[in-house]
């Protein structure tokens, strides 16, 4: 996620960089887990960000963007008389600011912690004893 947030600052920043290959499903958390507030469109990308109430217009409106050739737009080509700039806010976090720490725990959000996994890393045993019984606590041996 670390990754993504770096990314969408530079495309905010208007530095070119090559886009950052990442799994599907971590992109749609990613994009889930902010509110963009469009002001003058120089960061938010027309087609792909999800702008529209939660969701990108790509999303929207499927069939139309099949027609549509050259997606890669920000909203600052279609709406240029808009004069505040682009916010990104992280839905996680009360200040509205990206965290390690608060990604990990959203990602985790509503899990149940395995039972007796605290006490077992305390215990005066070998690393290789209480990761196999770590294992074990979770079927996977």
């Amino acid at each position: 996620l670390r990754w993504l947030w770096s990314d969408k600052l530079r495309q905010a920043q208007n530095r070119s960089i090559l886009p950052v290959q990442t799994d599907p499903s971590m992109k749609a958390f990613f994009n889930a887990s902010f509110i963009y507030e469009v002001g003058n469109g120089t960061s938010t990308l027309f087609w792909t960000d999800p702008w529209l109430n939660g969701r990108s217009l790509m999303a929207a409106l499927r069939e139309l963007v099949e027609v549509v050739p050259g997606r890669r737009r920000n909203i600052r080509t279609v709406a240029s008389a808009l004069q505040d700039h682009d916010r990104i806010v992280w839905k996680w976090c009360p200040s509205g600011q990206y965290s390690c720490s608060s990604a990990y725990q959203a990602l985790f959000l509503g899990q149940s912690a395995l039972l007796g996994a605290k006490e077992l890393w305390k215990v005066k045993a070998p690393n290789e004893f209480r990761f196999f019984f770590w294992l074990a606590i979770q079927d996977r041996c």
